[in-house]
């Protein structure tokens, strides 16, 4: 069992505790097939800048992508699967503040179709999100 002091997980990169993309693609397979909760998607570094979509190039804002494994921290790692799995892991009813934050986030999320690594309270539907 990891054990960390208080507040370390806001900061401790991933790269720090599984050193290579195959280890956490190990760890976070291991941890889906044994509790059967959703997990993050893995990407790699992009080898070329992507070019801005049209939507991009018109609005002037850059969608976000999925973020690499590698500059993400275990805090944000812990976030976005409570998010994910907000069914399976928050029992009603929701008793904090971080509770309602990752429920909103896996709801607009479900039933908008954007990922949850896209989502923060302070989105806007129509501006960031880009829906109606």
């Amino acid at each position: 069992m990891l054990s960390l002091p208080p507040g370390a997980a806001e900061t401790m990169l991933l790269r720090h505790l599984l050193p290579d993309a195959a280890a956490l693609k190990t760890y976070c397979y291991t941890l889906r097939d044994h509790s059967g909760l959703v997990m993050p998607p893995l990407s790699a570094l992009p080898a070329v800048p992507a070019t801005p979509s049209l939507w991009e190039r018109l609005s002037g804002r850059q969608l976000p992508g999925v973020p690499h494994w590698s500059t993400q921290t275990l805090a944000e790692l812990i976030n976005w699967v409570v998010a994910a799995n907000y069914e399976k892991l928050l029992v009603p009813p929701l008793a904090s503040h971080y509770e309602v934050a990752q429920a909103i986030i896996g709801i607009t999320s479900y039933s908008s179709g954007v990922g949850v690594e896209e989502i923060t309270l302070q989105s806007s539907f129509v501006n960031d999100l880009g829906m109606d």
